[in-house]
């Protein structure tokens, strides 16, 4: 599971908006998979790992890794975490974007001569 800071929606909220992101299997950078002195879990803390987009029309979370494409849905969390920072809250978690199904290939459209 990954925690990620959520764009600022609501006005005099002072504590940030968190989301848990939740992935079916395993998360690995072909950079990464290459450099086996350094932990990859410790590697990819604080780092880039795709976009976050919500749909217009639904409001379904994608999640775009490189050129696969997640499908994803918000489930609310039965008890909200708190993301603590030293001894201040600096969010709350009150749900979580769930990935389970396979990650579909992004492909150019490539035109016919």
């Amino acid at each position: 599971q990954l925690t990620v800071q959520l764009p600022q929606l609501e006005s005099g909220n002072q504590t940030g908006c968190w989301s848990l992101i939740e992935l079916q299997g395993s998360f690995e950078s072909r950079t990464l998979a290459e450099d086996n002195l350094i932990d990859q879990e410790e590697k990819l803390r604080g780092g880039l790992i795709g976009d976050l987009l919500f749909s217009r029309h639904s409001g379904q979370p994608l999640l775009i890794v490189g050129h696969h494409l997640l499908q994803g849905k918000s489930v609310p969390l039965e008890k909200p975490l708190a993301v603590i920072r030293g001894n201040q809250i600096v969010g709350v978690i009150r749900n979580k974007l769930v990935f389970r199904d396979r990650p579909k290939p992004i492909i150019a459209s490539v035109t016919k001569r």
